[in-house]
């Protein structure tokens, strides 16, 4: 696994969204971390859009935009798909993805965030800052 290098802001041609992360108490009283797409309903469970519409019997990832609850900024990145792997969970079929984001630095981001593009919500793993702290690469997983 190598990270790629970031050698001018002409690079990070990728408009992505930082989302907060949300965590819920499951039947057992333990916290669970939610995916970014499930944050965003409203009291009658409905998913709520950008315009506050909602998407209720679709599929479609929330529109990111600032004035929505839960999004910290949207930032320019690199984006690199650095593996894949398919294992069996519980008679399923589950899909990891990694990819890692590359963006100015930021010192606000960790890794309780999570990131939406391109219609899918990403959870950070790992923020690493490169290049004394000009850059940063944020190691992040999709599971499909």
């Amino acid at each position: 696994m190598s990270l790629f290098p970031i050698k001018d802001l002409g690079e990070l041609d990728r408009r992505v969204t930082i989302l907060e992360a949300y965590t819920e108490t499951d039947l057992f009283g333990q916290s669970v971390r939610t995916m970014g797409q499930d944050a965003f309903v409203d009291e009658y469970g409905e998913r709520v859009t950008a315009d506050g519409g909602s998407t209720e019997g679709t599929t479609c990832v929330v529109n990111a935009i600032d004035s929505l609850p839960g999004v910290i900024t949207q930032v320019w990145a690199k984006v690199d798909y650095m593996n894949g792997t398919e294992k069996e969970e519980g008679n399923r079929l589950e899909a990891v993805k990694r990819v890692d984001f590359g963006i100015r630095y930021n010192s606000a981001i960790n890794e309780k965030m999570q990131i939406s593009w391109d219609n899918e919500i990403f959870e950070i793993e790992a923020v690493l800052p490169v290049e004394r702290k000009r850059f940063m690469h944020l190691i992040t997983r999709l599971v499909d």
